[in-house]
């Protein structure tokens, strides 16, 4: 789900999740809560990103944060890059 966020110039890692919100296991009616979290490994380069996005059941789970992060992300690497 991850490998969305690669990047050529920076080594990233990065851990996804989804957190089921119900009223019970057998509840089919509760929603999704999905997070994304990604570092880089360069200590010259230090940065720590989490993005946490509601109700992302039906709408690619933690794979719909990994997009919506994928693009401050880029934004903040390509100015640090300069």
């Amino acid at each position: 789900t991850g490998h969305a966020i690669y990047h050529d110039n920076v080594v990233l890692a990065g851990k996804t999740g989804t957190a089921e919100i119900k009223q019970s296991q057998s509840d089919t009616t509760g929603t999704e809560l999905g997070w994304f979290t990604v570092m880089t490994t360069d200590e010259k380069q230090p940065i720590l990103m989490t993005t946490v996005v509601e109700d992302v059941k039906n709408r690619g789970g933690s794979g719909y944060v990994v997009e919506h992060t994928k693009l401050p992300l880029d934004l903040y690497l390509s100015q640090v890059s300069d």
